[in-house]
């Protein structure tokens, strides 16, 4: 007898059903998603997938030998169970608990009636393919134990010694120089990733073909200060500090859970303006958005605080000298800007003198209570324009595009909007409907019971993981930008020549900055 064949006599029968489910499981986990999953993330989905076919096996198989009637009227039994739960579910439209029981139902009918039709057709396997198939569940279980062990030291928080370790040549003009309430010794890597990256003069002349100053930049970090209200009190002053006030623009940006401010953003807003432009940042988590969730209470103190604490300061300005607020937030960020708008409308905006915005990738939650207000039938408040891709936004008449103040732009595919939590492991999503599915998403992509949830929750890791190419899908808003920036901040004075030109320069500065982590040092480094 070979080993295979060896290892497989010695399978017990009672596994035998867990096995088998277990891998149909592993196999339909391997359809499509919206982001494409490196082999590591693959294995460990089949592993999870294989884990939930395994036990509904073990379920099933534990349930005939309890139930009377023998294996066949047990089989018999559970299967009309299933068949009950999956016509309940149908008659009750599908949602909530009626969702949960129409997919409890065709689980059960599928391990049940579906698992004997598989074991009747394992049976007649010859033994040493069956050998072959028990030794191949084992690597793939060790394989996934391998990849379980990188993607926690992928999903790791990132060292602050690595990141805050590379060197960048800051401006006078930010944060964190001599007389700074706000020193770089209380930043992390994103805080002096951000401050950092600011635009030099030379360079924004060089790109837009004008003449520019110097932008300003203010990050206060979570070291900056104990409590929110501290922080945005001394980001503020800091800001008035460097000449803040004395620019066209002031942009605050919401920053991800992480700290992170996407570059492109700041970058595009300074080019765009030749410079003439303030930004400010106040950091409420350092963790990645999916932990930083835990922390919405304080990113909106936070934010709340920095436009009060900004608004009191521009009061004190007369009318004609105050320079226009502008909002940026992206992902957890943009979630805690829209329920600004959502909260209060365009009204309290303008309440806090905030004149145009723009929001990207908004999370699932702000995504549903957008989807619910277009739902009742109300009408969009004037200068606030919803978009999901950039051709849908150019096509818009060149009169409503001048209109915009507020763009809340999210793409379709994006997994970040899509995420609903633990209720994709039993309820089908709106979006994956047979009919009616948005045509970016993948044709292949389909719901399954419990495996759709992991196969989002790696889409999300994948799609915010930035790499150099810049890709206008899922959660990569970086090419677009650019032009997004230009119609809701109005910078109609920028030709197509220019913004072209912007383009290219944030293409090349993402390619520089992703070199220059890849070969930063651990350890710190002096400024």
């Amino acid at each position: 007898m070979s080993a295979p064949e060896e290892r497989q006599s010695r399978t017990p029968r009672v596994l035998e059903r867990a096995l088998l489910l277990a891998g149909v499981a592993a196999g339909l986990s391997h359809t499509p998603s919206i982001v494409p999953r490196p082999p590591p993330d693959q294995a460990l989905v089949s592993t999870a997938a294989g884990l939930m076919g395994a036990a509904s096996g073990l379920l099933v198989e534990g349930a005939t030998r309890v139930l009377p009637g023998g294996r066949r009227g047990a089989t018999a039994l559970l299967a009309a169970l299933g068949v009950a739960g999956v016509v309940l579910g149908r008659r009750r439209g599908m949602r909530g608990q009626a969702a949960a029981a129409h997919t409890a139902g065709s689980v059960l009918l599928a391990s049940s009636a579906g698992g004997e039709l598989v074991l009747a057709a394992w049976h007649r396997l010859p033994a040493h393919l069956r050998g072959r198939v028990v030794d191949r569940a084992w690597t793939t279980g060790l394989g996934a134990a391998s990849a379980f062990v990188a993607l926690r030291r992928q999903m790791a928080e990132p060292r602050d010694s690595v990141k805050a370790s590379i060197r960048y040549e800051f401006l006078p003009s930010v944060s964190g120089g001599p007389g700074s309430r706000l020193p770089l010794e209380s930043l992390d890597r994103e805080g002096r990733k951000f401050l950092g990256l600011a635009a030099p003069a030379a360079r924004i002349a060089e790109v837009v073909g004008e003449d520019a100053i110097d932008p300003i930049r203010v990050y206060a970090g979570l070291k900056s200060a104990a409590a929110p209200e501290e922080r945005a009190r001394l980001a503020v002053e800091e800001l008035v500090r460097l000449g803040g006030l004395e620019r066209g623009r002031i942009v605050c940006f919401c920053p991800t859970g992480s700290g992170l401010v996407n570059p492109v953003a700041a970058e595009a807003g300074e080019l765009l303006s030749r410079g003439d432009v303030a930004s400010v940042v106040v950091q409420y988590s350092n963790k990645r958005s999916v932990r930083a969730r835990a922390h919405l209470p304080i990113a909106r103190a936070s934010w709340r605080a920095l436009l009060e604490a900004l608004d009191r300061r521009l009061d004190t300005l007369p009318p004609g000298e105050r320079p226009e607020v502008a909002v940026y937030g992206e992902s957890l960020g943009a979630q805690v800007v829209a329920e600004t708008l959502f909260e209060g409308g365009v009204e309290m905006l303008r309440a806090l003198d905030i004149e145009r915005g723009v929001v990207t990738g908004l999370p699932h939650e702000g995504a549903r209570k957008l989807r619910a207000i277009e739902k009742r039938g109300e009408r969009r408040p004037e200068g606030v324009g919803v978009f999901t891709s950039l051709e849908e936004l150019l096509l818009a008449p060149a009169g409503e595009r001048e209109r915009i103040r507020y763009l809340i732009f999210t793409h379709a595919e994006d997994p970040v909007a899509l995420f609903g939590g633990r209720r994709l492991l039993w309820e089908r999503p709106a979006w994956l409907a047979r009919d009616g599915r948005h045509p970016r998403l993948p044709r292949g992509m389909r719901w399954l019971p419990g495996i759709t949830f992991f196969h989002l929750l790696f889409d999300i890791k994948n799609a915010t993981s930035y790499t150099p190419v810049f890709e206008a899908y899922a959660h990569d808003y970086r090419l677009e930008l650019p032009t997004l920036l230009r119609i809701a901040f109005g910078h109609w004075d920028v030709t197509e020549a220019q913004l072209a030109a912007v383009e290219a320069a944030t293409a090349r500065s993402a390619v520089a900055q992703a070199e220059r982590e890849a070969s930063a040092r651990v350890g710190p480094r002096p400024r």
